[in-house]
């Protein structure tokens, strides 16, 4: 059954030369339950969001006008993705430190702690907050 959820999205960045930013950001959203995992759907600023999750992976998948990316979470896995951004294509790579997905009636938090590269080029330790509460009484 698909169940309405309020899902608060926190980002932390540690860019590599120490400066620390943070964005905090909210949206309706839905949650199921599938035999392939629960899924998270939204819409985050005109960008199509789809989380799977499983005790063992966390997939993101976004698509929007401009960009299109589709990321794999694996505790301690080096994995690559592509980002498409405005007809440009990069290589990313995330590396993921800490990965943890808890669940209940009410909702729940999926919390990623990963290093991010662009080729290269080291963009930082993103930590993602993604909570979701149910915002209705059928669970």
């Amino acid at each position: 059954m698909k169940v309405p959820v309020r899902v608060s999205l926190l980002s932390h960045i540690v860019e590599p030369g120490g400066e620390v930013r943070e964005t905090r950001h909210s949206y309706d959203g839905t949650w199921y339950r599938q035999p392939t995992g629960d899924y998270l759907v939204y819409v985050d600023e005109g960008i199509h969001t789809t989380l799977r999750w499983d005790p063992r992976e966390v997939r993101l998948y976004r698509r929007g006008d401009a960009m299109e990316a589709y990321q794999l979470f694996r505790t301690d896995h080096a994995l690559d993705f592509e980002l498409a951004l405005g007809g440009n294509k990069l290589e990313m790579t995330t590396t993921t430190h800490r990965m943890t997905t808890r669940t209940d009636q009410d909702g729940g938090e999926i919390v990623l702690e990963y290093s991010l590269f662009s080729g290269d080029t080291d963009l930082g330790i993103f930590t993602l907050t993604i909570k979701m509460a149910v915002t209705r009484g059928d669970r």
